[in-house]
C-alpha cells in the first residue's frame, strides 16, 4: 500500500500527466526538481505502484515535395564547343563530358 508521500507523488505525477505540459516545464511551474520528479517516476513504477502511461508522441508523415525549378539555360562553351546544359545535370557527367572535349 503506497505511503502518503507516495501518495503526494502519484498525484503529482497524474496531475503532470494531465496538464499536457511537458515534465520539465510542469517542475519549473510548480517548484520541483526535474530529476526527482524522474528519480521518483522510475521507482514508483519500478514497484508497480504507476501504471505505464500511452505515450504522448503522435505519430506523423512526411510528404515529400519535389521544388520545381525554372530552366534556366546554360551554356559552356569549351573551346570552339558549345554545349547546352540544364540545371540538373550531374556534375560527374558534367566534368567526363568537359574532360572528353578538351582532349
Amino acid at each position: 500500500m503506497p505511503t502518503t508521500k507516495e501518495n503526494q507523488w502519484l498525484q503529482i505525477i497524474n496531475e503532470q500527466q494531465q496538464s499536457q505540459l511537458s515534465i520539465a516545464e510542469y517542475c519549473r511551474q510548480h517548484g520541483l526538481n526535474p530529476q526527482s520528479f524522474y528519480a521518483r517516476k522510475s521507482t514508483l513504477k519500478f514497484q508497480g505502484k504507476l501504471t505505464q502511461t500511452e505515450s504522448q508522441f503522435m505519430q506523423v508523415a512526411t510528404i515529400r515535395q519535389q521544388s520545381v525549378m525554372p530552366s534556366i539555360p546554360l551554356t559552356l562553351e569549351v573551346g570552339d564547343v558549345k554545349l547546352h546544359l540544364t540545371h540538373d545535370i550531374d556534375v560527374n557527367r558534367l566534368a567526363a563530358i568537359v574532360r572528353a572535349v578538351q582532349a
